[in-house]
């Protein structure tokens, strides 16, 4: 089974991941199929180059079944996020709010 998680590398309180597939069956220091990209997270949330996923591959590997970390699954919502289908979620909501306002007048 295929897990695409984080893998640690930096010095000693300076950490920094890349993010990896990797086979399950080999553990934590196991093969890595692919590297699709890296995560700093001692820079500042705004800044550019904290995360970075190739989001193409990672759209490959969860087609061919890996399995997210819950960290990776949190930051594959952000990259993947398609911009129309947020938009629509957005117009959905506030077309909502105005449907019950005009429901009660």
């Amino acid at each position: 089974m295929l897990n695409i998680r984080l893998a640690r590398t930096g010095r000693k309180r300076d950490a920094h991941f890349r993010v990896v597939v990797s086979d399950s069956v080999h553990g934590r220091v196991g093969r890595i199929v692919e590297t699709l990209g890296y995560y700093h997270p001692r820079m500042p949330n705004d800044a550019e180059g904290r995360l970075h996923i190739k989001a193409d591959r990672a759209r490959y590997w969860l087609g061919h079944g890996a399995k997210p970390s819950l960290t990776v699954k949190s930051f594959l919502k952000d990259v993947l996020a398609e911009p129309a289908q947020v938009e629509e979620n957005q117009s959905e909501q506030n077309g909502s709010g105005d449907t019950g306002a005009s429901a009660e007048s």
